[in-house]
């Protein structure tokens, strides 16, 4: 019983790391996105 704990609470931790890289990459997204839509319309 004691592995499968282990193996959850990685399984939780490797969860959180990807939904925090995903939304770092979301965010970056955005912004970049955000800076080419403000660059047509200077152009």
């Amino acid at each position: 019983m004691r592995i499968k704990t282990i193996t959850n609470e990685m399984g939780d931790n490797l969860d959180k790391s990807i939904k925090e890289i995903g939304s770092t990459i979301d965010s970056a997204i955005k912004k970049v996105g955000s800076k080419i839509d403000a660059g047509i319309k200077e152009v």
